[in-house]
């Protein structure tokens, strides 16, 4: 588990959804990070060396300042590639932008990808989410053990309540918010959310 006296993580952040919905789940864990820096979003077809272009002047920032590492999360969308091989490729492709020994990043540096979004990390806990107003059905069966691969956005714009329509961005903080990031079963529903907790070292 990090330590009250470890420097905080550097955050860099895909778009306004985990801008606004990591660090609901972060302070659950007890992990220390800075403000994320929000890259506003690359596109469900981004190519890696665009990715790593439009979010070189974030880490650059961010790794400026007194961290320990620096995370960079973003979503695989709809790609074929799986989250892992897909985060590889762009902290790869990131390397090769920085250019001779990671210019301008002198800090570890560990990419994320959420399977496909960050609601697939939000939807990994159909109760605790049925909590909130803006929910109008238990997504529950729909989700059953597996969160990954499916389209969570739909699923939580279908089980919006009457009056609500899902919207990414601040929606995803407030249901992030109810997410019960601490308990097992949440985390087995997740491959790329338990990728995430052993990167920020509470697994």
């Amino acid at each position: 588990m990090p330590r009250p006296s470890d420097p905080p993580i550097g955050l860099v952040v895909e778009g306004p959804s985990e801008y606004h919905a990591l660090p609901q789940l972060l302070a659950k864990l007890s992990v220390r990070h800075t403000t994320p820096s929000s890259c506003d979003g690359f596109g469900a077809y981004a190519a890696p060396e665009a990715i790593a272009r439009r979010a070189l002047r974030h880490l650059r920032a961010q790794a400026t300042k007194d961290i320990r590492r620096l995370l960079f999360v973003l979503d695989r969308e709809s790609r074929p590639d799986c989250a892992p091989a897909f985060a590889e490729t762009v902290r790869e492709a990131v390397k090769k932008e920085a250019g001779p020994e990671w210019r301008g990043i002198d800090k570890p540096l560990v990419v994320v990808c959420c399977d496909r979004t960050i609601e697939n990390w939000i939807i990994a806990d159909p109760t605790g989410i049925r909590s909130h107003k803006s929910m109008g059905k238990d997504l529950s069966r729909r989700v059953g053990s597996q969160a990954d691969g499916k389209d969570a956005v739909q699923m939580l714009k279908s089980a919006s309540a009457r009056g609500f329509h899902y919207q990414k961005g601040w929606m995803a903080g407030e249901l992030a918010a109810r997410v019960r990031v601490n308990a097992r079963q949440v985390q087995r529903r997740s491959r790329s959310l338990r990728k995430l907790l052993k990167e920020c070292g509470v697994l």
